[in-house]
């Protein structure tokens, strides 16, 4: 399984009442499992417990769209 660093553009929200809004998206990098990998996004996990049955925690799925940059750990 391999282990991935990926960085991707979020959305940004703002809950309070502003005059003036910002539309920008912020810059995050996520590090783990890579899970899935499918046309339309991909899934890592933080966390994956080998024992069978095989299961995973801290998971995250990502939009390939979002996706500005991904690379193998190690």
């Amino acid at each position: 399984m391999k282990i991935v660093e990926v960085t991707w553009m979020d959305a940004h929200s703002q809950d309070a009442w502003h005059e003036k809004l910002e539309s920008s998206l912020r810059s995050c990098q996520t590090a783990g499992y890579l899970v899935l990998d499918t046309d339309d996004a991909i899934v890592i996990a933080g966390m994956v417990d080998l024992e069978p049955p095989v299961t995973y925690a801290c998971a995250m799925t990502i939009p390939k769209s979002a996706i500005k940059k991904m690379r193998k750990i190690g």
